[in-house]
């Protein structure tokens, strides 16, 4: 028996149909591999923990009605909730064995983006990535203007970075407005139109328009990307100094530099250095006479102490730089496009394999 609760991406949003795809891939593969059990398979995109949840108030009655067989929570395509949803929910389900797919922590972590990336991505060749003619030390791109990305935003203030590099802030809407004190906003005057081959697929309603288009499948602007040194990653999920509070998400924000081939920092869960090292990738942190980088709980702070070393180095030596770093770079680009090969595969085998 097959019990699916949740929901999914709209079809006519880009990523609609590939979440859909590959749920059903995980509940085929659920029922053929556990074909006398009860199933249950919660999607946890949009999950919330209230009364006035659809999904929850079905998660507790059928928690009522079955009290053995397998639980599968999946998160694919945002972030998986926070810990205190997972546990609530698996709280309900004592005697049920726990599968977590998908954007966590654990042994069935998948990666979904980088699948449909790999597909759907911009194409550039080498030539069009390789660094030459510095003209930006550093760039760091933000959209919506979360707490921990005005936070890194207002050091890059107070240590008079932005004349040495390009960062970018949402506008803050409604729901953003308290996070912004100092109403702090950076566009570059992007034109919605050029960024629907990209991503940018639908029409903003007030409440999030940022003024920066919703980018997610290219570099952006190319005499920007081509002439920058580092790419200061602002992740969606902030840094959490207590593992436990949060599941690990890693989007196209980080997947940006490997393909786009540049070092980069990670403004987001430090956990995502030793994600990409475990799956191959190469990290930069040990170029830079910084000690302690990746330290959780002083993020902002050794990010600012890398961009202040960077803006003492002349733009020669750090094309120098630039070039010993190359042959990691090369590697990482390739690396992705064989990573997302293996994920694809991996996803078809789940119920052998993971299950």
């Amino acid at each position: 028996m097959l019990i699916f609760i949740g929901q999914t991406f709209p079809d006519n949003w880009y990523l609609g149909p590939y979440e859909k795809q590959t749920l059903k891939t995980i509940t085929e593969q659920a029922e053929n591999r556990f074909p006398d059990d009860v199933n249950i398979v919660i999607n946890t995109t949009w999950f919330f923990i209230n009364d006035n949840s659809k999904e929850w108030l079905r998660t507790q009655e059928i928690s009522q009605q079955y009290k053995s067989g397998n639980l599968f929570l999946t998160s694919f395509v945002d972030p998986a909730p926070h810990s205190y949803t997972t546990d609530k929910i698996t709280t309900l389900f004592p005697d049920f064995k726990i599968y977590k797919i998908g954007n966590f922590r654990g042994p069935h972590s998948w990666h979904f983006l980088s699948v449909i990336w790999a597909d759907r991505f911009a194409k550039y060749n080498d030539d069009e990535l390789i660094l030459s003619d510095i003209k930006h030390k550093f760039i760091s791109y933000s959209r919506k203007p979360h707490d921990h990305r005005i936070a890194l935003y207002q050091k890059l203030v107070d240590n008079n970075l932005l004349d040495s590099g390009i960062a970018t802030l949402g506008k803050s809407t409604d729901r953003f407005i308290a996070n912004n004190p100092n109403n702090y906003v950076s566009l570059l005057g992007e034109n919605y139109v050029d960024y629907k081959e990209h991503g940018h697929w639908y029409e903003d309603n007030p409440s999030d328009d940022f003024g920066i288009p919703h980018d997610i499948f290219s570099l952006g602007k190319m005499d920007i990307w081509q002439h920058h040194f580092l790419n200061v990653v602002n992740e969606s999920m902030p840094n959490d100094t207590n593992f436990t509070k949060q599941e690990i998400m890693i989007t196209e924000k980080t997947l940006k530099p490997i393909i786009g081939m540049r070092p980069f920092l990670i403004n987001g869960d430090t956990e995502i250095y030793q994600w990409l090292r475990d799956r191959g990738f190469k990290t930069f942190n040990y170029y830079f006479p910084i000690e302690d980088i990746e330290n959780t709980h002083k993020l902002h702070n050794k990010i600012i102490e890398v961009l202040n070393w960077i803006k003492t180095q002349s733009n020669e030596e750090l094309q120098d730089l630039y070039n010993q770093m190359l042959p990691d770079l090369i590697y990482n680009r390739n690396r992705f496009f064989k990573f997302a090969a293996e994920e694809k595969l991996r996803i078809n085998k789940i119920g052998r394999a993971h299950v």
